[in-house]
């Protein structure tokens, strides 16, 4: 009722006003000016800005906004607003300075926050993006977005063990199979291929149909040499996904190195027949031939390989080990320079050289190779043994009983290094130095028919 009888008082008022302006009108010649329009108030304004922003009229909710902020300048919200607008129009650089200008007036504006640390992610200024990111969980700290944020910036910024931790509080917090994927990718980048197979399971049991999880713990258990489990996981995958030829190579790679070759066969056949200039299919069709004596077909591939790619080193290197094997030293050799030529610290080009310049009793070459080895490795116990063996063949038993003993030092379980002191002391009448070496090996090698056949040489048994 008092709202009824106050509209009726305005109503009145503005009748006697019309009628003193109809009065006016009459006595006088001179049009009378418009009555002023009042300026919006700030509510009014922000009124508008929504109703410009629902029917997508960005520039009148822009003009709206440049005259609030002349109202209110310390006015947040009409910050982020236009700074919004600014990215419609791809006006990064003027969003910028309205989302920081947001965060200077209302510091624990986290949404800001986020919004300004994912321009900055993208012209890769990661720092920054991180600083906005860590600041924004501090005021919400549940938020998944912004720890998936903050964990794709820890990877762009090689701290995958941070990133780990991110997607594993988001996985507490709201599991699913997607941040599982991108977990268990991280932990499998780190070689914890037991927890990869751990993290991977926890997504399946989420979505038995993501086949890059089954794929993923495929690739665990072959990295822990479990072939079996490995192929069953690829089998999976293939289901989920057939043809896709990523799955194919690797199910190939399983089976070639369990000796099922011709299943290998058929799968590298099929990705190249989509792929015939994949170098990397190529190398294994090349490997799996070789494993079949098909030497002459693998050396055709190699070739092909190579006239692809001239500077492939892994090429020359599988064809250099077909030209070894047809007993083609000369070729070997040449191709294996090559590879070192394209890689010098190719350490299974340098091993197999070495091992040909034994072969051909250049012993010089091949004490060099090893010896580089060894200092590419200098605690692999197993290259000592191996130059050891090289100086025993090149007549210098001191040098040889020096990496021997080098060997044990690095390794007291290294059976190879006592076994072949064992017999260097033998040879030297030095029965007593051997009795204490084999009498090592009985107790690490207890099994060893030629530790038993040793200890009869100097009569022990």
């Amino acid at each position: 009722m008092h709202i009824i009888i106050k509209s009726l008082i305005l109503l009145s008022i503005s009748l006697v006003t019309s009628v003193g302006y109809a009065n006016e009108l009459k006595t006088t010649d001179t049009p009378l000016a418009a009555p002023p329009v009042a300026p919006l108030t700030l509510i009014e304004i922000f009124d508008q800005v929504n109703k410009a922003l629902v029917s997508e009229d960005f520039q009148k909710a822009l003009d709206l906004l440049n005259q609030g902020l002349t109202l209110q300048p310390t006015n947040a919200v009409a910050y982020k607003l236009r700074g919004d607008i600014h990215l419609k129009f791809n006006k990064t650089p003027e969003a910028i300075a309205d989302f920081e200008k947001a965060i200077e007036i209302r510091p624990s504006y986290h949404e800001v926050a986020f919004e300004l640390a994912t321009i900055y992610k993208k012209q890769e200024k990661y720092q920054k993006a991180l600083q906005l990111i860590t600041n924004a969980l501090i005021e919400n700290e549940r938020n998944i977005k912004y720890y998936a944020l903050r964990a794709s910036l820890y990877l762009a910024l090689q701290s995958k063990q941070l990133a780990y931790l991110d997607y594993s509080t988001i996985n507490q917090l709201e599991p699913s199979d997607s941040t599982y994927l991108a977990s268990a990718q991280i932990l499998y980048e780190l070689g914890k291929n037991d927890k990869v197979i751990s993290e991977t399971s926890k997504g399946i049991a989420l979505n038995s149909n993501n086949d890059r999880l089954i794929f993923l713990r495929g690739l665990a258990y072959k990295s822990k040499l479990n072939c079996k489990n490995a192929t069953n996981d690829f089998n999976k995958s293939l289901q989920l996904k057939p043809n896709t030829n990523e799955y194919l190579f690797e199910r190939a790679q399983c089976n070639n190195s369990i000796g099922k070759y011709s299943e290998a066969l058929v799968d590298i056949n099929t990705v190249i027949s989509s792929q015939p200039k994949n170098i990397e299919f190529l190398l294994q069709l090349g490997i799996i031939r070789g494993n079949l004596n098909e030497f002459q077909t693998a050396r055709e591939v190699y070739d092909q390989a190579i006239a692809l790619d001239p500077n492939n080193s892994t090429a020359f290197f599988l064809r250099g080990i077909i030209f070894e094997k047809n007993n083609q030293h000369g070729l070997a050799l040449k191709d294996y320079n090559k590879a070192i030529q394209l890689q010098p610290n190719y350490q299974s080009a340098l091993f197999n050289r070495a091992n040909l310049f034994r072969k051909t009793k250049d012993y010089e070459s091949s004490l060099r190779d090893v010896s580089k080895l060894i200092a590419l490795n200098s605690l692999d116990d197993s290259l000592y043994v191996t130059r050891g063996l090289i100086y025993l063949e090149a007549n210098n038993e001191s040098a040889a009983e020096q990496d021997f003993s080098k060997a044990i030092d690095l390794n007291k379980g290294s059976v190879g290094a006592y076994l072949e002191r064992a017999k260097l002391y033998i040879s030297q009448n030095k029965n007593a130095k051997a009795r204490e070496d084999l009498k090592i090996l009985t107790s690490i090698a207890p099994t060893s028919l030629e530790v038993k056949a040793l200890l009869k040489t100097i009569g022990w048994y």
